[in-house]
């Protein structure tokens, strides 16, 4: 949903999110879990910016769609509410429960595994 919509709404946007985040961007532990595993050929070097994600290109996210910070993913903006169908919004909805029920998940087998050594 998010690659169909965002797209064509994110440029034409007047403030998008990317741009109103931090320079560090907004990378936890388990994004960069998810990104060693997901991305093992690795991901864009991030460019230093006084403001902005790192990771913001001219052509919108460098990063790959799987590789995308939770919060990046896990924010719906007006913009998208707004063009999303009723079944795409309870989609979203439900897959969002299940991936932070997953991430929590993760960290916990990262961080018992990590200690266990």
């Amino acid at each position: 949903m998010f690659a169909r919509h965002c797209p064509h709404l994110c440029p034409t946007c007047s403030r998008p999110c990317c741009v109103r985040i931090s320079r560090r961007g907004l990378l936890d532990t388990a994004d960069l879990i998810l990104m060693a595993v997901l991305t093992p050929q690795g991901v864009p070097y991030p460019t230093a910016r006084l403001q902005a994600c790192p990771f913001l290109g001219e052509a919108g996210c460098e990063l790959p769609w799987l590789a995308r910070p939770y919060a990046c993913l896990h924010y719906v903006c007006g913009h998208l509410k707004r063009v999303m169908t009723a079944e795409e919004a309870q989609a979203v909805d439900q897959a969002l429960v299940r991936v932070g029920e997953l991430r929590s998940r993760m960290v916990g087998a990262y961080t018992q595994g990590r200690s266990a050594k």
